[in-house]
């Protein structure tokens, strides 16, 4: 019995734990139970078995580290593959496309940038190549991929760089064809004979440009297309065919690519600001658009700059009138004037045109007893095709802002030459405000937007807005700050000028009152109000508004 003892305290003691409790595979807290079954089984008999166990469970741990290995890569693959089908959503969509062609597309002219931009570092620090805009026109998702390591390199882009970028990134490229088929593609792209022209380089991706913006016009269309056969589901909201319009039409407008913005250079710049001045003498210091009234002309400068410019007046006193008279002035100069009136109806506009120009009582054109004489119709349809003639627009409907800068922006895209934008009036847009609490910070918005507006393309904006109530309280009835515009808090901030019109005439029946106006600058960016108010003649049966 003690014999029995001493050779169990001779034995190697078993471990406590011999496999994984919930997964039975080979970790390294395992080696003790192996360490014991060792010494255990080895005996000059088995002593080879042995040995190949231990060997077989060394090769299961290198299979497992690849395994590991193997797991992880397919993860980062699979992530990868993801985005890849997120940033190949265009290809995806175009099995939208009713027209089973293949989308237009140059993948020669393609490889040609892709291989300046890899023999030339610099041009990756150049704007008209290293934009991410340029990445969104390649056709090809592999041209895009390696678009995007070159500008990540930036100007230390080289061959070597850019395959040790590649190996880097192996795992992400079997989608592409893989590491050596990218590696292949690279140095067929360096050793292709390329156009080092820059002038000729701009106008191939130019073309790059036109065929990515065709498919994605292609795309877009047929979005709206499948979307307008499509019916609707029951929990779906209900969109009216306007508003189905118009967010596809800002979709489409969001397509205008880069190349239209504005790149400033201060050498052209100073030449052309030069240019202007020699021209501004030329002209004895009249602007080269006015708004036909030398005193409003002293406050705006004329018109087609970046200028806004609110005009306040109260009920009944012509500031609809004098916006309506200053658009003709202008879009009589040859100049595109878009007039948005959400507070007088297109007929009272055209009306208050008509008898404009032709003397005429504009309450005639809507009722009258009395025949018109054959000189008073010649001179209506005289007037008429004087009318139809102008470069003006006139738009009408509910305010809306949004609807009111993208049909602005459309308006400058298709008649560069448009100057002048009237906005009648502020308030209008109070409809869509769902709580007085937050009012004013929703005009104040409305102002800058339209500041922006105008900023952006370089244009005149004139918005009319109402008086508060407390000037028409006031004994003489005249307006005095611009605390007196109604809903323009921090106007002040924002706005290059404010004027006020004041007509006594609607308040006092007095002779001397009648038939003029007085506007009255509140606040003006650059230049001092003093001496600038002045006088406009208003006959207001005629809508004609002239200087005295």
């Amino acid at each position: 019995m003690e014999e029995n003892n001493k050779e169990d305290e001779d034995m190697p003691k078993e471990p406590e734990r011999l496999f994984h409790p919930d997964e039975p595979e080979l970790t390294s807290e395992d080696d003790p139970y192996y360490e014991y079954s060792e010494e255990i089984l080895r005996t000059p008999d088995n002593e080879e078995l042995v040995d190949e166990n231990v060997r077989l469970r060394s090769q299961i741990r290198i299979i497992r580290r690849e395994y590991k290995q193997l797991e992880k890569s397919f993860t980062i693959e699979r992530r990868e593959r993801e985005r890849l089908q997120k940033r190949s959503e265009p290809q995806r969509l175009e099995e939208l496309m009713f027209l089973k062609k293949t989308p237009p597309h140059d993948g020669m002219i393609e490889e040609s940038i892709l291989g300046n931009l890899i023999k030339n570092p610099k041009l990756a620090g150049q704007i008209d190549f290293s934009q991410p805009y340029l990445n969104t026109l390649f056709y090809y998702e592999k041209n895009k991929h390696l678009h995007t390591m070159i500008m990540k390199l930036g100007e230390k882009v080289s061959v070597n760089h850019l395959i040790n970028k590649i190996k880097r990134e192996r795992w992400y490229l079997e989608e592409l064809g893989g590491y050596k088929s990218m590696v292949e593609f690279v140095n067929k792209l360096v050793e292709t004979e390329t156009i080092t022209d820059p002038q000729i380089m701009l106008e191939n991706m130019q073309i790059i440009e036109k065929y990515g913006l065709f498919r994605q016009c292609i795309i877009a269309a047929s979005k709206i297309i499948y979307q307008s056969y499509e019916q609707k589901a029951d929990n779906e909201p209900i969109v009216s065919v306007p508003e189905f319009i118009r967010d596809h039409s800002k979709a489409i407008l969001e397509l205008i690519p880069y190349r239209f913005r504005v790149h400033r250079d201060l050498r052209t710049d100073v030449t052309q600001t030069y240019e202007e001045i020699k021209e501004l003498i030329r002209r004895e210091g009249r602007p080269l658009i006015s708004t036909g009234y030398l005193g409003l002309d002293r406050i705006t400068y004329g018109i087609g700059k970046d200028f806004l410019m609110v005009v306040g007046a109260l009920a009944k006193v012509g500031k609809t009138t004098l916006a309506l008279n200053i658009a003709e002035n202008v879009a009589n100069q040859g100049k595109h004037v878009v007039f948005y009136s959400y507070n007088t109806s297109y007929t009272d506009l055209i009306h208050k045109l008509i008898a404009r120009n032709t003397d005429i009582d504009s309450s005639l054109l809507k009722y009258h007893e009395k025949s018109f004489s054959a000189t008073r119709q010649r001179k209506i349809k005289k007037a008429t095709e004087y009318i139809k003639k102008l470069p003006l627009k006139i738009e009408s409907g509910r305010a809306d802002l949004e609807h009111l800068i993208d049909r602005t922006k459309n308006l400058k895209r298709l008649y560069p030459d448009l100057s002048l934008v009237v906005v009648d009036e502020l308030q209008s847009f109070g409809i869509s405000v769902d709580s007085k609490k937050h009012k004013p910070n929703v005009f104040y918005n409305i102002l800058l937007n339209l500041k922006q507006m105008s900023k952006e393309l370089n244009i005149t904006t004139i918005l009319n807005a109402q008086l508060k109530q407390d000037v028409d309280a006031r004994k003489d009835k005249k307006p005095m700050s611009l605390t007196d515009l109604a809903d323009c808090k921090g106007a002040g901030d924002v706005v290059d000028a404010a004027i006020a019109l004041y007509a006594p005439g609607i308040h006092w029946e007095d002779e001397k009152y009648q038939g003029w106006m007085s506007v009255i600058p509140l606040a003006l960016r650059v230049g001092e109000k003093k001496g600038k108010q002045f006088r406009l003649a208003y006959d207001k049966v005629t809508s004609s508004i002239t200087e005295i």
